[in-house]
């Protein structure tokens, strides 16, 4: 089974699918449901768009396969040329929308591109030939300091994550990894938080205030807690209190998000040191160990549809 025949077969459900969440939108028990539609909603429009996306493949395919006929009839001479240069043309818009469609079909991790640490300068161009695959396929991206992070690709852009071997005039060795990224992000939802209001107490336990303003705040999905009892009203406290357990829970959730960091950059390392791609600037040539290659240029200006794609389904029906 070829490549294309894969994707195609892989997404012919989807209609049925969409279909499906069309008839349960229009059920009434979902629509007195506001939280079920928006969620069916977002299913919908996620099958709304593979389904617009295989449309494209399938109409590239039908039109190459037409025009394939049409130069096996054709003798030699100026219009069997065009006929080659359209079909090539169309066989790269093709490729294109292969990627696309197989993208499509990707959970939207937040992924974090870098490189291991090295003084080649060229880490600079490899990171942007990414950087342009991935703004091709329409992911959101973020420079950060050691290198992007990317919202969604997370298959497409895994099989970057190999040691990068230059050939030419300078030699080197340039490993890229690529791994789910956590942000150190969470938002305390007032639902979560416990409150507990007692009497302030000075030196020696005595009562400082006969009314309850002192404030105690434990965040239940951490445990974190936090007392203030400083200020003199109870609102103050509180007020004071719910900025010491935002400032806590930040702290918590950044020690989680380094060490998960930590532990997925570790892995994405091992595993690359067992995958070779070699950019020969001798040749011209960008070729991955895993099979097929490309011109160099098409892979420092982002253009790897086609090898992208085929390592992709290749890895699939070899599961």
């Amino acid at each position: 089974m070829d490549a294309l025949t894969f994707l195609l077969d892989e997404t012919k459900y989807c209609q049925e699918k969409y279909d499906e969440l069309d008839r349960l939108l229009l059920a009434p028990e979902i629509t007195a449901d506001v939280l079920e539609v928006k969620k069916l909603s977002q299913k919908k429009a996620y099958y709304e768009n593979v389904i617009k996306l295989r449309k494209e493949v399938l109409r590239l395919s039908e039109t190459i396969n037409a025009y394939q006929k049409d130069l096996e009839r054709e003798g030699d001479g100026e219009y069997r040329k065009l006929l080659k240069e359209e079909i090539d043309s169309l066989k790269r818009s093709s490729d294109e929308a292969c990627l696309k469609l197989t993208s499509s079909l990707e959970e939207n991790t937040l992924m974090k591109l870098t490189v291991v640490p090295t003084e080649d300068e060229r880490k600079h161009a490899l990171l942007n030939a990414y950087v342009a695959l991935a703004k091709k396929l329409g992911y959101k991206i973020e420079k950060v300091e050691d290198g992007y992070l990317v919202f969604g690709g997370a298959r497409t852009l895994s099989t970057a994550n190999a040691v990068h071997k230059i050939t030419g005039d300078k030699s080197g060795k340039i490993q890229v990894a690529v791994f789910p990224y956590v942000k150190a992000e969470e938002e305390i939802d007032k639902k979560d938080v416990r409150v507990d209001i007692f009497l302030s107490h000075g030196k020696g336990g005595q009562n400082i205030n006969k009314v309850e303003t002192a404030v105690r705040l434990t965040y239940l999905p951490r445990n974190i807690v936090v007392t203030c009892q400083d200020e003199r009203s109870q609102l103050e406290n509180k007020k004071r209190a719910y900025e010491k357990l935002s400032e806590a829970v930040k702290r918590a959730a950044l020690e989680e998000a380094e060490k998960i960091n930590s532990k997925e950059y570790e892995i994405a390392v091992k595993k690359g040191e067992k995958v070779v791609r070699v950019l020969d600037f001798a040749r011209g040539v960008f070729s991955d160990v895993r099979g097929g290659s490309t011109s160099l240029e098409d892979f420092l200006k982002g253009d790897i549809s086609a090898l992208t794609t085929a390592i992709i389904i290749n890895e699939d029906v070899s599961r």
